[in-house]
C-alpha cells in the first residue's frame, strides 16, 4: 500500500511539473505597460467630397502648426514561445492660424488671409500573435532569442476644419485596418535587463479602402525592479499611409503620418 501510494504522489507530481513547464512554455510572463511617449513627424490629409479635388494639407506648412505632440502609451503583453499583444496610441492637435495660401478640404475652400480653426485626431491600436523561435544563443544568463509576429494594425483619423471669416465647416474621418508581419529580437544581457528590437510592415487593399503602406520599427530596454515592477523605455518610429475612396461618389479621404518619438514608462509583470 505505501509503494502505491508513492507511486500515486510521483505521478501526480510528474503531472503538475509537467503542466507548469506546457504552461511556461506558452506563456512565461503577463506584462501591463503604461508610458508616456513623444512623437515627432509629420501629419497630411487630403479630403474630397467628390466634386471638388482636395488639396494636400500639411499641418506644418500649410496650417502652420507643430505635429510635434506628446500621448499615453499603453501596452498588454503575453511573453512566451507563443504570445499575443494588445497596444493603444494616440495624438492630438488644435490649430488656429491665418491661411497663407488657398486649400481645399472637403466642402469648403480655405482662401488666403483667411482665419482658419481646426482640429485632428489620429490614433491606432495593434493586435499581434508571436511565435518565438528560441535561444540562437545562451552563455550563463545570457541568451538570445528570436521570433516572428503577425496581426492587425487598425487606425482611425479625423480633421475637422473651420473658416472662420466665412463661417463655414467641414470634417473628415477613416477608420480603416492594414495586416502586418514581423520579427523581433530579445538579448538578456543581465539577469534583469533585456534589450528588444523589433520590426514589422504591411499593406492593404481591398474595395474602397487601401493601406498603401505601413512600417513600424522599434528598440527598448527593459530593467526589473522588483519581482512585479519593471522600468521599461525606448523609441518607436511609424510611417501610416491610410486611403478611403468611394469609386460612385469620387469622395475621398487620405491620410499619411509619420511618428517617431521616445516612451518611458513603468511595467508589471505576473
Amino acid at each position: 500500500l505505501k509503494e502505491q501510494l508513492e507511486e500515486v504522489v510521483g505521478r501526480l507530481a510528474a503531472k503538475k511539473k509537467a503542466e507548469a513547464k506546457l504552461a511556461r512554455k506558452f506563456m512565461e510572463e503577463l506584462q501591463v505597460l503604461g508610458a508616456a511617449r513623444g512623437s515627432f513627424g509629420t501629419f497630411w490629409l487630403r479630403c474630397s467630397n467628390g466634386t471638388t479635388p482636395g488639396t494636400l494639407i500639411s499641418l506644418s506648412q500649410v496650417l502652420d502648426l507643430d505635429p510635434n505632440a506628446a500621448g499615453v502609451h499603453a501596452e498588454l503583453r503575453a511573453m512566451g514561445r507563443f504570445g499575443f499583444s494588445f497596444d493603444f496610441f494616440q495624438t492630438s492637435y488644435s490649430v488656429s492660424t491665418m491661411m497663407t495660401e488657398d486649400a481645399q478640404f472637403r466642402s469648403i475652400t480655405l482662401q488666403s488671409g483667411h482665419d482658419v480653426k481646426g482640429r485632428f485626431r489620429g490614433r491606432w491600436g495593434t493586435v499581434a500573435l508571436h511565435l518565438g523561435f528560441g535561444s540562437l544563443f545562451r552563455s550563463g544568463y545570457r541568451r538570445f532569442d528570436v521570433g516572428v509576429s503577425a496581426g492587425v494594425r487598425i487606425a482611425d483619423y479625423y480633421a475637422w476644419l473651420r473658416d472662420v471669416t466665412d463661417s463655414e465647416e467641414d470634417n473628415a474621418s477613416l477608420t480603416t485596418v492594414c495586416p502586418f508581419g514581423g520579427v523581433w529580437f530579445r538579448y538578456y544581457f543581465a539577469t534583469d535587463i533585456c534589450f528588444t528590437a523589433r520590426a514589422a510592415s504591411g499593406a492593404f487593399n481591398y474595395g474602397d479602402y487601401n493601406s498603401p503602406y505601413f512600417f513600424e520599427g522599434a528598440a527598448l530596454v527593459n530593467i526589473k525592479l522588483a519581482s512585479i515592477l519593471s522600468f521599461e523605455a525606448g523609441y518607436i518610429f511609424t510611417v501610416h499611409k491610410f486611403r478611403y475612396e468611394d469609386s460612385d461618389t469620387g469622395e475621398y479621404s487620405r491620410f499619411e503620418q509619420t511618428s517617431g518619438g521616445p516612451y518611458l514608462g513603468l511595467l508589471l509583470v505576473f
